[in-house]
Protein backbone atom coordinates (compact mmCIF):
# COMPACT_ATOMS: atom_id res chain seq x y z
CA UNK A 1 0.00 0.00 0.00
CA UNK A 2 2.79 2.65 0.73
CA UNK A 3 4.48 2.04 -2.43
CA UNK A 4 1.33 2.38 -4.42
CA UNK A 5 0.46 5.69 -2.24
CA UNK A 6 4.23 6.99 -3.70
CA UNK A 7 3.40 5.96 -6.70
CA UNK A 8 0.41 7.99 -6.45
CA UNK A 9 1.60 10.78 -5.20
CA UNK A 10 4.28 10.78 -7.77
CA UNK A 11 1.99 10.77 -10.58
CA UNK A 12 0.11 13.80 -9.13
CA UNK A 13 3.20 15.57 -9.42
CA UNK A 14 4.37 14.55 -13.05
CA UNK A 15 0.92 15.94 -14.43
CA UNK A 16 1.01 19.42 -12.14
CA UNK A 17 2.82 20.95 -15.15
CA UNK A 18 -0.08 19.79 -17.36
CA UNK A 19 -2.90 21.19 -15.14
CA UNK A 20 -1.28 24.73 -16.19
CA UNK A 21 -3.08 24.18 -19.42
CA UNK A 22 -5.97 22.16 -18.27
CA UNK A 23 -8.28 24.25 -20.22
CA UNK A 24 -6.93 23.12 -23.04
CA UNK A 25 -7.22 19.99 -23.24
CA UNK A 26 -10.35 18.47 -23.84
CA UNK A 27 -12.20 15.17 -21.27
CA UNK A 28 -12.41 12.08 -22.59
CA UNK A 29 -13.62 8.96 -20.68
CA UNK A 30 -10.40 6.58 -19.09
CA UNK A 31 -11.43 4.03 -21.73
CA UNK A 32 -11.16 6.12 -25.10
CA UNK A 33 -7.24 6.86 -24.46
CA UNK A 34 -6.70 3.40 -23.11
CA UNK A 35 -6.95 3.69 -19.52
CA UNK A 36 -8.93 2.11 -16.83
CA UNK A 37 -11.91 3.65 -14.74
CA UNK A 38 -10.82 0.82 -12.39
CA UNK A 39 -7.10 2.16 -11.40
CA UNK A 40 -8.21 5.88 -11.82
CA UNK A 41 -10.79 4.57 -9.09
CA UNK A 42 -7.79 3.89 -6.92
CA UNK A 43 -6.41 7.38 -7.16
CA UNK A 44 -9.38 8.82 -5.81
CA UNK A 45 -9.83 6.22 -3.02
CA UNK A 46 -6.00 6.70 -2.20
CA UNK A 47 -5.99 11.03 -2.31
CA UNK A 48 -9.62 10.37 0.25
CA UNK A 49 -8.00 8.58 2.28
CA UNK A 50 -4.91 10.69 2.50
CA UNK A 51 -7.52 13.72 3.37
CA UNK A 52 -9.22 11.61 5.78
CA UNK A 53 -6.13 10.93 8.21
CA UNK A 54 -4.65 14.34 7.78
CA UNK A 55 -1.93 13.81 6.04
CA UNK A 56 -2.91 16.33 2.86
CA UNK A 57 -5.32 19.21 3.53
CA UNK A 58 -6.14 19.22 0.21
CA UNK A 59 -5.27 18.00 -2.94
CA UNK A 60 -6.14 19.36 -7.39
CA UNK A 61 -5.44 15.81 -9.13
CA UNK A 62 -5.32 16.03 -12.89
CA UNK A 63 -4.77 12.49 -15.21
CA UNK A 64 -4.02 13.14 -18.70
CA UNK A 65 -3.05 10.57 -21.66
CA UNK A 66 -2.40 11.61 -25.08
CA UNK A 67 -3.62 15.24 -24.31
CA UNK A 68 -6.95 14.19 -23.29
CA UNK A 69 -8.09 14.37 -19.53
CA UNK A 70 -9.27 11.50 -17.95
CA UNK A 71 -9.70 12.49 -14.30
CA UNK A 72 -9.75 16.42 -12.84
CA UNK A 73 -11.11 16.30 -8.60
CA UNK A 74 -10.04 18.36 -6.44
CA UNK A 75 -10.37 17.33 -2.47
CA UNK A 76 -10.29 18.50 1.34
CA UNK A 77 -9.68 22.17 1.40
CA UNK A 78 -6.93 24.68 1.01
CA UNK A 79 -7.42 26.63 4.35
CA UNK A 80 -8.66 23.86 7.11
CA UNK A 81 -9.29 27.02 9.47
CA UNK A 82 -11.86 29.26 7.40
CA UNK A 83 -13.19 25.77 5.79
CA UNK A 84 -12.47 27.02 2.50
CA UNK A 85 -12.47 24.30 -0.07
CA UNK A 86 -10.35 23.48 -2.60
Amino acid sequence: MKHNMIRILALMLAISAAAAHAAELPEVRPSAVGMSARTLAKVDDAVNALVAKKRLAGAIVMVARHGKVVLRKSYGQMDIKAKKPM
